[in-house]
């Protein structure tokens, strides 16, 4: 497993955490792991793995069934949960923008967690607010001629773009990006995670990132979580992500059922339990 980083700057720590429906479903099974400060995280898995429920839990859609979640090393709790809303964005696959409002308007509302709702029904956000709305919005490489556009008239890459704006906006700690390429073209796709990251190193947050593109994971990831079935089941770098260990992850029925899963694996280690266990030829 993968040291993350020194408990001083950890930013993240899942400790034994589970997550089980209403409905009977285990979509995360004791799941511990810790992700430091500044840090671009990739977690890949195949559909079912867990891991928008991964990010649903840190940003309060989603609360855990056992096990704790620590934020910036305090334990989030009901009571506290509205003060780590306001320092987690969100960066979601359908843009989740109101079409009919302009650019500017769809990257203030990133604010509305840090305005009084009066405020924010009028629309009546500080200048200096609005000024450094604009300041994102050339950042994530829009013009001028965009700023009061209807976000609905813009392209799929250009929403995304007010989506990484909108994120930002409110200086997060962390960024929780929900497979934010799926609809995207494969240039486009590639723009936007460069934007990302830049945004993030600039800025100095912590970016957790799902995806289903392995190339993309490999091209941004300082770190990749493999999940499969709830679990976590690889934890390490990019260099580490070989064929081998793609094929344990995404493996699901055997992955599951054959491999002893009750922590992560390193690549070696998990090449070596899998090929013991005759899933690896």
């Amino acid at each position: 497993m993968r040291a993350a980083g020194t408990e001083v700057n950890i930013v993240v720590r899942f400790e034994a955490v589970s997550k089980q429906y209403p409905d009977g479903t285990r979509a995360l099974e004791n799941v511990s792991l810790a992700v430091p400060k500044g840090e671009f995280c990739v977690v890949l898995g195949p559909s079912g793995a867990g891991k928008s429920t991964l990010l649903r839990l840190l940003n309060g859609l989603a609360e855990p069934s056992a096990g704790q979640l620590y934020f910036a090393g305090e334990q989030v709790t009901r009571r506290n949960l509205r003060s780590v809303q306001k320092r987690v964005a969100m960066i979601h696959q359908s843009f989740n923008l109101v079409p009919r409002l302009p650019v500017l308007s769809n990257v203030l509302s990133g604010m509305l967690p840090a305005v009084s709702t009066p405020r924010a029904l009028l629309g009546a956000f500080p200048a200096e607010m609005q000024q450094k709305a604009c300041r994102l919005i050339d950042r994530v490489g829009l013009g001028e001629e965009h700023v009061y556009r209807r976000a609905g008239e813009l392209s799929g890459g250009q929403q995304q773009r007010v989506g990484i704006a909108r994120a930002f906006i409110n200086d997060p700690l962390v960024v929780l990006a929900d497979e934010p390429v799926a609809s995207l073209d494969p240039r486009m796709s590639r723009c936007v995670l460069s934007l990302l990251k830049e945004a993030s190193r600039e800025l100095g947050a912590t970016v957790l990132c799902s995806l289903h593109q392995i190339d993309l994971g490999r091209e941004f990831a300082d770190r990749v979580i493999g999940m499969h079935g709830g679990r976590v089941v690889f934890d390490g770098g990019v260099e580490e992500l070989t064929d081998e260990v793609l094929s344990v992850i995404y493996d699901g029925s055997r992955t599951q059922s054959e491999l002893p899963l009750d922590r992560p694996y390193g690549a070696g280690e998990l090449i070596l339990a899998a090929c013991s266990e005759g899933i690896l030829a």
